[in-house]
């Protein structure tokens, strides 16, 4: 790979996260993933896996509670450290969400400030893993996709939040997948590359001509990226 497409995030991860097929999830697959599936948690690779025991009915309860006031309180910054003390009697979940708050510490990570303020308190987060630091429960879509449609899971990595995406599933016209919006913004396209914003930010002042798929606007955090272009870009970097 070119020296200049050299950082501290790697295609090879975007690649891992956006070429694997494990990664889209179908439309048959968002409408198995609701609450029915509970105890489950939706992975970021889409799959399904357990939590807790069917045994343990106290602790199913306060995490069913606390997924009920996370899912009810998706704004940017909310602050439900409160709530959920209320909710939670178990020491192991009451240690669980204070460690989930020392990760999610605006002044622990270098990032973009803005960004940081976005990031939600009191909610579960996982500790270890390469999602280390993101909500455990993570948004997907509550309606069915139309068909030939599916969605990713991407990260936003300055926010800690993810970031549903719709996409077009493969075709044999088209053998790679893409997001359903014609055009993508800062937000989208870092989510895409998983990328801090800083990262792209840099890359757009300091090399905008490689960026595949951008549209010229004043700002660079105003940028738009034509998709088709944008993920023939990302594609070319992943070969």
């Amino acid at each position: 790979m070119d020296a200049s497409l050299e950082s501290g995030l790697s295609f090879e991860k975007c690649c891992i996260r956006l070429g694997n097929k494990e990664n889209w999830i179908s439309n048959a697959e968002s409408s198995s993933a609701n609450c029915s599936s509970w105890p489950g948690r939706l992975s970021a690779s889409g799959r399904i896996v357990s939590l807790v025991h069917d045994e343990d009915c106290n602790y199913r309860r306060e995490l069913e509670a606390l997924s009920r006031l996370e899912y009810e309180n998706r704004r940017p910054g909310a602050d439900l450290r409160d709530g959920a003390l209320r909710l939670v009697t178990r020491p192991d979940l009451r240690r669980w969400i204070s460690a989930s708050d020392d990760l999610a510490d605006r002044n622990r990570t270098k990032c973009r400030s803005d960004l940081a303020r976005h990031r939600r308190l009191g909610i579960l987060r996982f500790l270890e893993s390469d999602d280390r630091g993101f909500p455990i429960d993570q948004p997907f879509p509550g309606n069915p996709l139309p068909a030939g449609q599916g969605f990713w899971l991407l990260r936003l990595r300055d926010e800690l939040e993810w970031l549903a995406m719709p996409i077009y599933l493969p075709t044999r016209t088209r053998p790679y997948p893409r997001p359903t919006k014609d055009r993508l913004n800062h937000r989208e396209a870092r989510a895409i590359l998983d990328w801090k914003a800083s990262h792209l930010d840099m890359w757009l002042a300091d090399r905008p001509h490689l960026v595949g798929g951008r549209i010229a606007i004043d700002s660079s955090r105003g940028v738009l990226f034509d998709t088709d272009g944008f993920m023939r870009w990302v594609y070319a970097l992943l070969n």
